[in-house]
């Protein structure tokens, strides 16, 4: 220990006391600073690195405790038993409305909600502006109105409300302040199509290659002629009408034009089937003389497929619904005006020209 000390040892002064450095001025280097997060390894990756990526599993579904069925748990089950003890759901009467253990309404009252109601639509018509030139036939076919309604983005908690207060038995709505329907007054306000007259009615025997020459100047091909129900894929007949005509355009192709145009609106927007891509040739022999075609009721059979939906999607197995859901949307937003979206006053170039004005749906 002695040794240890035995050394002179002095002590550092004050630094105002110290002697100036007359050495090179040392900095440090920037680049050797440590940086934020984890330090990254500068080791290569070799082969016996690299993993593959491992298969995920699906989640396991939980069950109730108390129903042992999967979707919910077990304090939704004592609200629900507590429901059933205390509220009679109902119908009271089961003599008019026979169908309710077969009803949505009655699966959503239990507990299960787990069903996603799909709607099927193609849009015929982007912007609903049909050429100018087709106006006049349009007119006088009856879908000049109709075809100024437009695109809109489907509202699915709307579909599925409705389709929950639907009853098959009596074809209207159940809400707490009573029973309410959509009528053929309502088609004509809305969509403006016509609603008296004809029936939409006709034969299927026709030779539809020989009526798709004379009506739409275009050639069946021979794969689908043994289509059934005599379908025909919309964005195929869309092809062969790629040119949009003009005033200067010979009438007969301005006719065959208003013809596929009215196909689209009735297979992808008004009368949609569960394809959601065909139109059908049974409507084509009707749109021989758009005078005659204008005399027709096409409201009813509108409203006649959306009843015929309706029912179809208050069956808890469904999955899926067609029909025009445009007229259930612009129907329920007019009765229900809170319910409907801010929208800007429409635009309409060709209102100042064509007379009578646009259906309320399209304002």
């Amino acid at each position: 220990m002695r040794e240890a000390y035995r050394g002179q040892f002095n002590p550092v002064g004050i630094e105002e006391n110290w002697p100036d450095y007359e050495g090179p001025n040392l900095m440090p280097n920037p680049g050797n600073r440590r940086r934020r997060g984890r330090p990254r390894t500068r080791r290569r990756q070799m082969e016996m690195d690299r993993r593959e990526p491992a298969e995920r599993e699906p989640p396991m579904q939980r069950r109730c405790s108390l129903c042992r069925q999967t979707g919910h748990r077990r304090g939704a089950s004592i609200i629900m038993a507590a429901r059933r003890q205390h509220i009679n759901p109902g119908p009271e009467n089961m003599s008019l409305l026979t169908q309710q253990q077969n009803h949505i309404s009655e699966r959503i009252w239990n507990g299960d909600d787990s069903r996603e109601l799909r709607s099927r639509r193609s849009c015929a018509v982007d912007d609903g502006l049909p050429p100018p030139c087709i106006v006049p036939y349009l007119i006088q076919a009856g879908f000049y109105g109709v075809s100024r309604v437009g695109h809109f983005e489907y509202v699915r908690p709307l579909i599925r409300a409705l389709v929950e207060r639907w009853r098959p038995e009596t074809h209207t709505f159940h809400f707490p302040q009573g029973e309410c329907t959509i009528t053929l007054q309502d088609v004509a306000l809305q969509l403006g199509l016509p609603c008296s007259d004809f029936v939409v009615t006709g034969t299927e025997k026709h030779n539809y290659r020989e009526l798709c020459i004379e009506l739409l100047g275009i050639e069946l091909p021979q794969q689908r002629q043994t289509r059934k129900g005599q379908r025909l894929s919309m964005s195929w007949l869309k092809s062969h009408f790629q040119y949009v005509p003009d005033y200067n355009s010979p009438e007969a192709y301005k006719q065959r034009y208003t013809r596929q145009y009215i196909l689209h609106l009735l297979g992808g927007y008004f009368i949609p089937e569960k394809t959601s891509t065909d139109c059908c040739l049974m409507y084509l022999p009707l749109l021989r003389d758009f005078a005659e075609c204008g005399q027709y009721s096409w409201g009813s059979a509108v409203l006649g497929t959306l009843y015929r939906e309706l029912c179809k999607a208050a069956n808890p197995e469904t999955e899926e619904i067609a029909g025009c859901l445009s007229l259930l949307h612009v129907w329920a937003w007019d009765r229900f005006p809170k319910l409907a979206p801010p929208r800007p006053p429409p635009c309409d170039p060709l209102a100042h020209i064509y007379q009578p004005l646009p259906p309320l749906a399209a304002r």
